[in-house]
């Protein structure tokens, strides 16, 4: 099975685990799996193996009924925006200063760098290390906790890329449909 045609591993609501496809839900033993841990994919199908759709929305509800104090919900809002992903991303591949950020990524503001650094770096993301030069220069770099989010955050980038068709097209349906 092709894992960028967009199969997920998951556990059925019976209990069995199985994978989720165009086809619906079939046995596991369907799966072939490369057993590269360095295939980005494969933790985050992994990952969903141990859930079901059922388990994660009844428990999540429950937890928290209001919204409120959602960890979900809490991380989410800071790592999704674009901005903290495109420095996520640029910073895996090495540290950088701060103007070295800037030009590599287009279009973000001073002022928007300078507050989504604050905001990763205060969620335990980044690491910014001055150093005593004159001027003083400043060095940013992921942290041990940023680094785990790379995994999960290529996936979904592989994701995103291998599904963009297919996203563009139901748009396209969909705002044919609204005219």
């Amino acid at each position: 099975m092709n894992r960028t045609a967009g199969a997920a591993r998951l556990k059925t609501e019976a209990g069995t685990s199985g994978v989720r496809g165009r086809a619906g839900v079939r046995p596991v033993e369907a799966v072939e799996t490369t057993g590269n841990r360095a295939d980005p994919v494969a933790p985050a199908v992994d990952f969903a193996s141990r859930l079901t759709v059922k388990s994660v929305r009844e428990g999540w509800r429950e937890k928290y009924p209001h919204y409120t104090n959602c960890p979900t919900r809490d991380v989410l809002d800071q790592i999704s925006d674009k901005w903290s992903t495109l420095i996520i991303v640029t910073l895996a591949e090495r540290p950088r200063r701060f103007g070295e950020l800037r030009r590599e990524i287009d279009d973000i503001s001073q002022r928007m760098l300078t507050q989504t650094l604050r905001d990763l770096q205060r969620d335990g993301l980044v690491a910014r290390q001055v150093f005593a030069t004159t001027p003083p220069s400043v060095e940013y770099s992921l942290t041990p906790l940023g680094r785990s989010l790379l995994e999960p955050l290529v996936g979904l980038m592989h994701w995103a890329e291998s599904r963009h068709g297919e996203i563009r097209a139901a748009r396209d349906a969909f705002d044919r449909g609204a005219e």
